[in-house]
């Protein structure tokens, strides 16, 4: 023991004791140290004051070192801790400790406990590993009891042991502070409270923990926003489920649940950060364009992988971060949507890269600070769950146009590298800005030189032809900043290469060049509709003019960008799937952009493979459109082959039909249709989409306008309270976005829109009444249109309605042609009723008063059939002229 020793004031009477270590466990023979600390009068030291510890053991056998009483006296260091080492050796015993100062037994601390036992006699220890966790996770511990309290029925039968469970934040606080996002679940008892806490208004919340005949047991803390300290104890008397701070007890790190994403997102502002004004009719002689600055956005894992397309982001702005005075805008198509905080703007990632941009401009002074976010918060818009970032701001002042662009499109205005000879390669040089927008000084008139060097092949620039091997220079006027020159090649791969020059001296000199490919040739890059797949030569062919390429050494992606091997790419691809094909010197690529012709229906397959005669083979596949396709001949074969080879997959099904529809397409079963003649009114129409029930939903334009020709519909779902429209011009697509709730908490969308609500909303966009929608769904809801884009195709532009004194079609076939129904000689072309005179191969049809045929193709015909009936009428790609 320390002797007497003073440093400054001596013999200091504290005015208070506490302990410190209220309750330890011990194991016999190692030491424990309990410790308390005094207060004395404020100024004076708290070094060297005596403290004396009474410790009575529970045994207290008095006899040598076992359960013997202790008395000692130690003395506090600076911070007025007095601390004190032992040990015991009879396992199963408790210590009561008391401390006081020494000669002062008033001044008395709360008795402390020490609890002893030949291992620790409680403890708990963390099942699944770290303290960090995302929210939602889940936290498991395991505890193991050599004490316990016990639980008893009304007869005070045991029922089980058990431990009581507490979290060290809600011990002893007010109701305001106590921690309610984390929980305890697991139990094995039931009427615990979700999570512990006990305050000092009197409440308690009880969580007991049901032990095993080995007196373990495990439970699980979970949460969100929130850290707690679980603590473990048995609750000793009478003590209500409350934890008393000398109470056996063991306790666990702390653990945290927080937010934590799973995804990466990033955004990169491109170019300049003092972008273009908008500017006007060279207004203060500061030229025109519409200037700004496009912004990058990468959507990734946690791992580095980047997001598939179609991944949605949205785009907003905090408050502050934008100027009010002077207007910022987001453009949304062709149309500025002003920068402000309840800005809601959907972007999507395009491409393999799992990027997604958008554009701000504005006027001249304004400025923005884009926030960039996902969806994957609790609430509907921006909130502090969300995983966003903050894009860098942009200012906007004068253009700075000394610079310009020489691009090459093709006639959609699409950037191109190679086209085929049949098609024309348009050179545009254009003066741009600061960040390459658009924008010319004065009236963008300028003459600019183009200097056309033609390689291997002859070719034609804005009518002159510059002959293989030589330069020809082609002067054009530029208009608005822009001048174009077209070039078409002769049928030979070859290159050109186009050097451009202003007359605007500030604009500098730019060259580009294009590859063309003989007319048969497939492009170097090319998206189409492949017509066909040798898969024993490796070779694949998109559409009807190009050549087969082989995929025999190509690298492939499914519809989702995802890398696949070539096994898995012949199995996803049939006649009729999208493609993008790239060829970049000896390196071959094919990527999936849509993948149709999917297995056929699972019930009806049922039925295929439960038929026991041909009839009920004819009975479950008489209403597909792979059976409609073939003649009477094919359909009985078919039939026959099918009941032959059961059982069968939805696969060999399919090749079942592919393999008669081959003869159909076969001139030995097809009769063409060589001409069709005589109408001129068409209307652009989307195709019949039907649900599962059955109800059909269709959208097309009237056949006095061409204003909507071409134009996709896409439907989303974003928990909205009502179905709204909104139309982006420039890429020509409508966006329904139907009525929807979005939950709270999981963040879940329901779409609540029926037919009846679609149609209202497409025929409010549509107010001049130049799009028709017919659909039989009424109340039906139209959770299905989400997957489904509806395009509007076929349309002529500047058409008129066909009528009785002007709607004959004249059909041409190769082969002699009769009608079915000769008594009243009905027909129906593209579902449009008429009459028909048949001579020979000739047939005329006279459509019903007023009817109009709703595509410039023929996409079906019905009451005429080929006098042999081993044939059947071709009418695939054949159009109205």
């Amino acid at each position: 023991m320390k002797s007497r020793t003073f440093k400054g004031v001596s013999n200091v009477l504290p005015t208070a004791i506490t302990n410190l270590t209220p309750s330890l466990q011990g194991v016999i023979g190692k030491e424990v140290t309990v410790k308390t600390q005094v207060d004395v009068p404020a100024g004076q030291s708290k070094e060297g004051i005596a403290v004396t510890f009474n410790i009575t053991n529970s045994a207290d056998t008095s006899q040598g070192n076992f359960g013997k009483k202790i008395t000692a006296e130690v003395f506090t260091d600076a911070n007025g801790v007095a601390s004190y080492s032992y040990t015991q050796y009879v396992a199963g015993t408790d210590d009561t400790v008391e401390a006081y100062p020494t000669g002062n037994a008033s001044v008395k601390a709360t008795a402390a406990k020490v609890y002893w036992g030949n291992t620790e006699r409680l403890t708990i220890t963390e099942v699944t590993e770290g303290n960090a966790l995302a929210n939602g996770s889940k936290k498991v511990y395991k505890v193991k009891a050599q004490n316990y309290a016990t639980a008893y029925d009304a007869n005070n039968k045991a029922l089980y042991n058990y431990v009581n469970v507490a979290f060290a934040e809600n011990v002893n606080v007010t109701p305001d502070k106590l921690v309610r996002g984390a929980s305890i679940e697991d139990t094995g008892i039931s009427g615990n409270a979700s999570y512990p806490s006990q305050v000092t208004t009197g409440g308690v919340n009880k969580v007991q923990v049901k032990l095993d005949a080995n007196g373990e047991a495990t439970f699980t803390v979970t949460g969100s926003n929130a850290a707690v300290t679980p603590i473990v104890f048995v609750d000793a008397g009478s003590k209500g489920d409350k934890l008393d701070s000398t109470e056996l007890q063991a306790k666990a790190a702390t653990v945290t649940f927080a937010l934590s994403h799973t995804l990466g997102l990033a955004v990169k502002a491109e170019g300049v950060q003092n972008a273009a004004a908008i500017n006007t009719g060279n207004a203060n002689n500061k030229g025109t364009g519409e200037g700004g600055r496009t912004y990058t956005v990468t959507v990734t894992d946690k791992d580095g992988k980047v997001a598939p397309a179609g991944t949605k982001a949205y785009v907003t702005f905090a408050e502050g971060s934008y100027s009010v005075d002077k207007k910022a805008y987001i453009l949304n198509g062709t149309s500025r949507v002003v920068a402000d905080k309840t800005v809601r703007h959907e972007i999507s990632v395009t491409g393999t890269k799992g990027e997604a941009t958008f554009t701000l401009v504005g006027d001249h002074d304004a400025y923005a600070a884009p926030t960039i976010y996902l969806e994957n918060g609790k609430e509907f818009g921006l909130d502090k769950a969300d995983l966003q970032t903050v894009g860098e701001t942009t200012y906007f002042v004068n253009a700075v146009v000394n610079n310009a662009l020489l691009t090459v499109v093709d006639a959609d205005g699409k950037e191109v590298t190679t086209l085929p000879t049949t098609k024309t390669a348009f050179f545009n040089y254009d003066s741009v800005d600061q960040n390459e927008f658009e924008y010319f000084t004065g009236t963008g008139n300028y003459e600019v030189s183009y200097q056309v060097t033609a390689h291997f092949a002859d070719v034609t620039a804005n009518g002159k032809v510059v002959k293989k091997g030589t330069t020809e220079t082609i002067k054009v006027n530029a208009s608005a900043g822009k001048a174009v020159l077209a070039v078409t090649s002769e049928n030979v791969g070859s290159n050109v290469t186009v050097n451009a020059s202003a007359s605007q001296a500030s604009l500098p000199n730019k060259t580009a060049s294009i590859a063309f490919t003989k007319g048969s040739e497939l492009p170097a890059i090319h998206t189409g509709v492949v017509s066909a797949i040798d898969t024993a030569k490796q070779t694949i062919t998109l559409g009807t003019t190009y050549d087969a390429v082989s995929y025999a050494n190509a690298t492939f992606k499914n519809d989702k960008g995802v890398e696949i091997n070539k096994s898995t790419f012949e199995s996803l691809v049939s006649k009729g799937t999208t493609v993008t094909y790239k060829k970049d010197g000896d390196k071959v690529s094919f990527e999936i952009v849509a993948v149709t012709g999917s297995e056929i229906d699972a019930t009806v397959l049922a039925q295929v493979n439960a038929a026991t005669t041909e009839a009920d083979v004819l009975k479950a596949i008489k209403g597909l459109n792979e059976f409609k396709a073939l003649n009477k001949k094919g359909q009985d074969a078919v039939v026959a082959d099918i009941f032959a080879t059961q059982p069968l997959t939805g696969k060999t099904l399919k090749a079942a039909f592919a393999a008669y529809v081959a003869k159909v397409d076969s001139a030995i079963y097809s009769a063409p249709i060589k001409e069709v003649t005589g109408v001129t009114g068409v209307k652009a129409a989307s195709k019949e989409f039907a649900d599962k029930a059955g109800k059909k939903f269709k959208v097309e334009t009237v056949a006095t306008t061409a204003d909507y020709n071409g134009i996709k519909i896409n439907f989303t779902a974003t928990g909205a309270s009502t179905t709204t429209t909104s139309y982006d011009s420039k890429t020509k697509i409508l966006t329904v976005d139907l009525k929807s709730t979005k939950d709270s908490v999981t963040g879940v969308i329901t779409v609540t829109a029926d037919y009846d609500g679609v149609k209202a909303a497409i025929d409010a966009f549509n107010g001049a009444g130049k799009l028709v929608v017919t659909q039989d769904g009424a109340n039906a809801t139209a959770e299905e249109l989400l997957a489904v884009t509806l395009e509007l195709t076929g349309g002529v532009t500047n058409v008129t309605a066909v009528t009785a004194t002007d709607g004959k079609l004249v059909l041409t076939t190769s082969e002699a042609v009769k009608l079915t129904d000769s008594v009243n000689s009905k027909v129906k072309v593209n579902g449009v009723e008429g009459t028909a005179v048949v001579s020979g191969t000739t047939v005329t049809i006279t459509l019903a008063k007023g009817a109009v045929i709703n595509s410039k193709a023929i996409t079906s015909l019905e009451g005429i059939e080929v006098v042999d009936d081993e044939k059947v009428l071709d009418f695939s790609g054949v159009e109205v002229k």
